[in-house]
């Protein structure tokens, strides 16, 4: 039954149409092969997934499986001249002074950020070279990498 419909949604599809399928994680990869037989498979051009929740049903001890959290969108071009006209909304002026609060020489605004865990403190780093094990909250680095932060007093 569906297959007559996703035929039916090509034929009247303008050529510079596009299909956005909703459908469940269960079925999206029957429905990809129908969408690839119908619309050939460089029409294809993505899959979207969807994160609905964190994890609807399968929760209690019974569970024979790990919770479904997503819903899965597949995208299609009716052809291959098809234009992508991408989203974008520009970020509030507040919220960019706020968080981007340096500026390079070019004008460009940046913020600095700590790209390890959060959760994680200063003396949490360990050197690949350090005899013990590092503590699960840790990361290793190499040691040039620890030196040069040491002597940048980044650490």
């Amino acid at each position: 039954m569906m297959a007559v419909r996703l035929v039916e949604l090509r034929r009247v599809l303008k050529p510079s149409g596009s299909l956005y399928l909703h459908c469940d994680p269960t079925a999206s990869h029957y429905l990809k092969l129908l969408l690839d037989s119908i619309f050939g498979h460089e029409c294809y051009r993505n899959e979207i997934v969807w994160k609905c929740k964190a994890g609807r049903g399968e929760t209690n001890n019974a569970a024979i499986r790990f919770g479904v959290s997503h819903d899965v969108l597949l995208f299609y071009a009716r052809s291959r001249q098809t234009p992508f006209h991408r989203q974008y909304r520009p970020n509030n002026p507040a919220y960019i002074a706020t968080k981007f609060v340096h500026v390079d020489k070019d004008g460009r605004r940046y913020r600095l950020d700590n790209l390890i865990a959060k959760r994680l403190k200063r003396f949490d780093l360990r050197s690949v070279s350090e005899p013990s094990a590092p503590c699960a909250r840790s990361r290793l680095v190499p040691d040039r990498s620890v030196a040069s932060c040491a002597e940048s007093s980044a650490l």
